[in-house]
């Protein structure tokens, strides 16, 4: 039986979401890092989305549900679970639902993209301290 549809995306929980995925990293690596990681997903995001509608026009399922795992991954660390839930229901969607569910995720990635750059800005400018660890303070 093929998993149930993910609830729809709304914008505000997105940026929560993706403020949440996002602040370790920030920690890891400074906001110029997180920057940079942010712009890395930014790309590989569209290209991952690119190569989806590509095998969905070429009717390909196997490379469909290949670049949806490559979106569930990224979508994974920088925006959250909601949003690889989105990318999971085309892995592990039925042939017959591929095309469907493989559309749903290409609708979404657009706002998921946004949401992460809006994140990303939101902790970039927030002061330096603010919800940050240092071990031993």
């Amino acid at each position: 039986m093929p998993p149930a549809n993910p609830p729809p995306l709304d914008p505000a929980s997105l940026t929560a979401g993706s403020v949440q995925a996002l602040h370790s990293l920030l920690e890891d690596i400074g906001a110029e890092g997180m920057r940079a990681a942010v712009a890395a997903f930014e790309s590989d995001a569209a290209q991952s989305l690119l190569l989806l509608q590509q095998a969905r026009a070429a009717g390909q399922p196997a490379d469909v549900r290949k670049s949806a795992h490559r979106l569930k991954g990224l979508l994974d660390q920088f925006a959250g679970p909601a949003p690889a839930a989105l990318a999971r229901a085309v892995e592990q969607a039925p042939d017959s639902d591929l095309h469907a569910q493989a559309a749903r995720l290409a609708d979404q990635v657009g706002t998921i993209v946004a949401a992460v750059l809006a994140a990303a800005d939101l902790l970039a400018k927030a002061p330096a301290s603010a919800g940050r660890h240092h071990p031993g303070a």
